[in-house]
């Protein structure tokens, strides 16, 4: 019962006694291969192990995923220091939870949760109010045109009313009736307007009549020098139809004769 070395696969050959057991290490089913030197070639992509592939095969493919784990393949654990560039710089980016906190220092900072603390429960809960001429709120745009009341319209957000009026009366035409009259034309420096007719003024020289005894009229320019001349302490007074006549200073006039001959010589 002992098994047999077959060395050639020709049947003309003889089969040797397998007296050192190398055709139960080379078994593939319930053999031993302690000592059976395998030769390989790294397998080119990462595949699945399957039952029945060749040694060759097998080595080959095991080569592959070593070579590609490097020494993450002799590790239980993964360090940081192990991961690719590409995944140690998205890590960076994250931010770690803080225990009992949603967000982290590192996005909200307790500047933030302060200013979040002092807005009031529900101050988004806002209800625009009704404009009003006192109150500053929403209107609505949509207004239909009555007579000359006519619907806001809106550009760019801002409003404007378009009043289709068509004025062909440009020329002004000021009133010529009594009250309405402009000043006239003409007139010169020392003139002054009179009085002509209802809502009528005219330019009008000043009378320049000379008074008499019988007219009023204004000062000759003999009469001034006249009263120019009258000595300083005379008092001259008209009462009714007499002329007073008085002075202060005795030394210039010692008498009344004296006065009046002074005042009769002017």
């Amino acid at each position: 019962d002992r098994p047999y070395l077959e060395l050639a696969a020709d049947a003309d050959n003889q089969r040797l006694l397998d007296t050192l057991g190398v055709t139960r290490k080379l078994n593939r089913e319930g053999g031993e291969a302690t000592d059976v030197v395998v030769g390989f070639i790294v397998a080119a992509d990462r595949t699945e192990l399957t039952t029945g592939s060749k040694l060759g095969v097998l080595f080959g493919l095991v080569k592959k995923w070593f070579s590609d784990l490097r020494a993450l393949a002799f590790k239980d654990k993964v360090a940081l220091t192990d991961l690719d560039a590409d995944v140690k710089k998205e890590l960076d980016g994250k931010v770690a939870q803080v225990k009992g906190m949603g967000l982290s220092e590192a996005n909200f900072t307790s500047k933030e949760k302060l200013k979040l603390d002092g807005i009031k429960p529900n101050a988004n809960n806002y209800s625009l109010p009704l404009a009003a001429s006192d109150t500053r709120g929403g209107v609505k745009i949509g207004y239909s045109q009555s007579g000359r009341n006519y619907p806001v319209q809106l550009s760019d957000e801002k409003m404007y009313v378009n009043v289709p009026w068509t004025d062909t009366d440009t020329v002004y035409s000021h009133p010529t009736s009594a009250g309405n009259k402009h000043i006239p034309s003409g007139g010169s420096s020392g003139q002054y307007l009179k009085y002509y007719s209802s809502g009528t003024a005219q330019w009008v020289s000043p009378a320049n009549n000379t008074a008499t005894t019988s007219t009023s009229g204004f000062m000759s320019s003999s009469d001034k020098s006249k009263l120019d001349g009258i000595n300083d302490s005379i008092k001259i007074a008209v009462i009714g139809s007499t002329i007073r006549i008085s002075w202060t200073n005795p030394n210039t006039y010692p008498n009344p004769t004296a006065c009046y001959a002074d005042i009769k010589a002017m």
